[in-house]
């Protein structure tokens, strides 16, 4: 086990002289956990929310109610590990960085909502 960062850039250079070997990696990606994915969440909620206030609007009937609310499995539960970099067989000796890439949250639902005509 590596504790300290100093020294996996060389240990990792070092196992790239390995014959019949390849390294791969690393992987960064968000915990499930993250509080990022709960903003994407319900930002992805609240726009859904507007676009339905402009349609009933455009028909001339407001929001009535909730009548589904799903995700669409955009990241939520398991995010797609992203590659910070990947490194070719026999590389040159450049030191590696290996702070985490920047993470991209998104959120995609479906969202139904039904409507009511507006009473004169």
């Amino acid at each position: 086990m590596v504790s300290d960062f100093d020294f996996l850039s060389p240990l990792v250079l070092a196992l790239t002289t390995l014959s019949n070997s390849q390294l791969d990696g690393p992987w960064w990606s968000l915990r499930a956990d993250n509080p990022m994915y709960r903003e994407a969440r319900l930002a992805a909620i609240a726009d859904a929310r507007r676009r339905a206030d402009d349609y009933a609007a455009a028909f001339g009937t407001t929001v009535a109610g909730l009548v589904e609310v799903s995700d669409l499995n955009t990241g939520f539960n398991g995010v797609a590990e992203m590659r910070a970099f990947s490194m070719a067989k026999g590389a040159d000796d450049t030191p590696f960085e290996f702070e985490p890439a920047t993470q991209t949250v998104s959120g995609q639902v479906t969202v139904r909502f039904s409507l009511k005509t507006v009473s004169l």
